[in-house]
């Protein structure tokens, strides 16, 4: 089959990008995230992170990291990059750059976060490339650019090793007959078809969800015609009840009419007696001052001897009460001559 491509520098372009996207990409995300892996090992983290891991994955990832009845017994070295992205993200413990993880990062920012997007946006670029087999000088020296240093920056600053520039550089500079770039070429293509039947694959189980789901839904539809049915008898009985309620709320205003009529006939009657309270203690006031001006005019007869206190024994408070009011009226002296 490899025999169907024609050589040329375009291709050759083309299987020397295929080769790095192929094998050094992955080796070099492999050992990174051994770094980042604790002592336990990656079926401990996928155990424990994996509420957090789970919601990320396509169906067919979920698969393989999560299989049924059981837990990953695999180990880094058989996950694919798209794998080995989303695990680099999620549990790597590495901040997300300027951009945030999923977005193309600035040039000038050079985080670990931002080089490993970038590795994976020039993978995407070979895909899409992948239809024509071949790259011009000027987007493989672009795309070559990018891929180098970005591997040069994460293997200086993470890795203990020098082996994935040299093997950059090798690619760069090593023969590729025909058969060599077909083979790469041919890797690639391999790469896209499982990506592409894993896709099918997924998106058939998502199907296959999405009609389950729909066969709820139409349940649940159901269900809640029924509620609505109900819901419209008991909306006619409120109805009847909120007719009860005016015709008890036009009672209650007629009571509260009334009831205000009779408040305002207590309130002329407190008024009324308020006023005859008021008068009554005036009158009481006038006769509490005069009661010790008479106590005291009697004391001065009595010691002028203008009257006897035989008399006023005999006589009776009345009396006494008209001796105050006649000498009030003039002098004391004729009264006692008469």
């Amino acid at each position: 089959m490899a025999t169907n491509y024609q050589s040329s520098k375009e291709t050759t372009n083309f299987a020397r990008i295929c080769r790095l996207v192929i094998d050094v990409i992955p080796d070099l995300l492999r050992d990174l995230l051994n770094t980042r892996l604790p002592a336990s090992g990656l079926s401990a983290v996928l155990t424990t992170q994996k509420r957090k891991i789970f919601s990320v994955l396509l169906r067919h990832q979920k698969n393989i990291l999560y299989p049924q009845g059981g837990v990953y017994e695999g180990s880094v070295k058989d996950l694919d990059t798209s794998l080995l992205y989303i695990l680099l993200r999620n549990i790597g413990n590495i901040p997300s750059h300027q951009k945030s993880w999923g977005n193309a990062p600035n040039i000038a920012d050079r985080s670990l976060s931002a080089n490993i997007d970038r590795l994976r946006e020039q993978r995407n670029e070979v895909f899409a490339h992948a239809p024509n087999t071949s790259l011009s000088d000027g987007d493989f020296q672009a795309s070559w650019d990018i891929i180098r240093q970005s591997v040069e920056e994460i293997q200086n600053s993470e890795l203990n090793t020098g082996r994935f520039v040299v093997a950059v550089d090798e690619i760069l500079t090593m023969e590729m007959d025909h058969r060599m770039t077909n083979k790469y070429i041919e890797a690639l293509l391999l790469d896209i078809k499982d990506d592409l039947k894993k896709d099918v694959g997924a998106v058939k189980e998502d199907v296959g969800a999405v009609k389950e789901d729909v066969g709820a839904v139409k349940e649940d539809v159901g269900a809640v015609k029924e509620d609505v049915g109900a819901v419209k008898k008991d909306v006619g009985v409120v109805k009847k009840d909120v007719g009860d309620v005016k015709e008890d709320v036009g009672a209650v205003k007629e009571d509260v009419g009334a009831m205000k009529e009779d408040v305002a006939t207590v309130r002329a009657d407190v008024s009324s007696m308020k006023d005859k309270l008021n008068t009554l203690s005036t009158g009481t006031s006038l006769k509490k001052d005069r009661v010790p001006k008479l106590t005291a005019m009697i004391g001065e007869f009595t010691e002028r001897g203008w009257i006897r206190r035989s008399d006023l024994m005999k006589e009776s408070r009345a009396a006494a009460y008209r001796m105050y009011f006649l000498t009030s009226m003039g002098n004391p002296t004729s009264m006692r001559d008469s």
